[in-house]
């Protein structure tokens, strides 16, 4: 049973519906191009107090998805490092979550949404990537659609729709090449979610692929928390109508050595 907080601990049940939408009016007209992360992080903390939000636990034994496009046909990943989080000293541009000079590791559920979130095509090569949990993942859940151990009252449930459909458009934004900018609100509120604590990471819906989820994780969570079991150098063969990949497999790891070498 969820241990539910009563009615007063809530700041939703007594906020005014039409003060959240003002400060959320006021927020969308930010200039993101030229607010800093930093400053942003202040703004969406005083205009979001509070988001209602469920914990997530993964247990060992959970198995996880990335894939990194090839340069080459040729090119083989050697190592598990190589595979996993990008180090933060190469990450130049902002992510969904990340910041510059940030690193967390993007995950989905199954095999097939890493392949629509990174646009593949047909004819790209990938390694696909399987990850496997050594114990309990901690996560935060968002825009899911899970219960909340929290009691609303009708205010309360009209404050809370309209927060979830503001995070939602923010956390399945489409964001290409030149628009990184936009990122910065999604990267503020992943400060914030992931200020809750004990948690390791955030579970989210896939943007071009609504049926997937995805899993972002803190890099000291993935060295803590994860392994990888798998590699996998496929080719992208043909994209079907209901959003499945089918794939050539070129070369599948044999063996991943403690040290984390991956022998083909």
């Amino acid at each position: 049973m969820l241990n539910e907080k009563p009615y007063y601990e809530v700041p939703l049940n007594h906020d005014d519906p039409l003060v959240v939408l003002d400060r959320l009016e006021r927020y969308r007209s930010v200039d993101l191009r030229r607010i800093t992360v930093e400053e942003l992080i202040n703004l969406t903390a005083d205009t979001l107090p509070c988001i209602l939000h469920k914990g997530w636990t993964y247990p060992k034994g959970v198995k996880l998805y990335r894939v990194r496009k090839k340069d080459t046909s040729d090119q083989m990943f050697r190592t598990t490092s190589e595979v996993s989080y990008c180090p933060e000293k190469f990450v130049k541009t902002i992510g969904r979550f990340n910041n510059e000079k940030e690193s967390i590791l993007y995950t989905s559920t199954d095999s097939i949404t890493p392949f629509h979130e990174v646009k593949a095509e047909i004819d790209d090569e990938f390694a696909l990537v399987e990850f496997e949990t050594l114990s309990n993942l901690n996560l935060t859940d968002v825009c899911l659609g899970t219960e909340l151990p929290f009691r609303l009252t009708i205010n309360g449930e009209i404050n809370h729709k309209i927060i979830e459909q503001f995070l939602f458009t923010e956390f399945t934004k489409d964001v290409g090449v030149g628009t990184e900018f936009l990122y910065k609100v999604t990267v503020s509120l992943a400060k914030m979610l992931l200020n809750v604590p004990g948690s390791q990471g955030i579970r989210y819906p896939s943007t071009p692929f609504k049926q997937g989820i995805n899993v972002a994780i803190e890099k000291d969570a993935v060295d803590e928390k994860l392994k990888v079991i798998s590699v996998k150098n496929v080719k992208v063969k043909d994209i079907l109508l209901d959003g499945r990949i089918l794939c050539d497999i070129q070369s599948e790891s044999k063996t991943i050595n403690k040290d984390g070498t991956i022998i083909y």
